[in-house]
């Protein structure tokens, strides 16, 4: 690694701990996954497969550390601006010399006559 220290888990065991390591007992043929930790860095995890028997060597490079200075760039956002909502005024508190509005209950249709025909147009020739 690039590390000094890094530790090492092999589909979720931890099974080394070190700037190297070597990793024993491993099953040969089929994909694990390795995780690789350090403090103050991203983990890097991928996948490896030995062959049965053989053995295979993997090098892990962590991105570089945040300094404790740096500063979070702003955010930029693109497109176009968000359209604004305009205000609506809020109704006037009800006084001594506000109208009083009845409520209206509305009424059924008047009721058809029987025999009239009311989809004939009554200016058709």
């Amino acid at each position: 690694t690039d590390v000094d220290v890094a530790r090492f888990l092999l589909d979720g065991k931890d099974v080394a701990q070190g700037k190297t390591a070597v990793i024993t007992d491993v099953v040969g043929g089929v994909s694990h996954e390795l995780r690789a930790e350090a403090e103050g860095r991203p983990p890097k995890i991928m996948q490896v497969q030995v062959a049965a028997g053989g053995e295979s060597v993997v090098e892990v490079k962590f991105l570089a550390a945040p300094t404790p200075d740096a500063k979070t760039p702003p955010t930029v956002r693109t497109g176009p601006a968000s359209p604004k909502v305009p205000r609506v005024p809020s109704a006037p508190k009800a006084g001594p010399d506000t109208p009083k509005v009845t409520p209206v209950t509305p009424t059924a249709p008047p009721k058809k006559k029987p025999g009239r025909d009311d989809t004939a147009d009554p200016f058709a020739p």
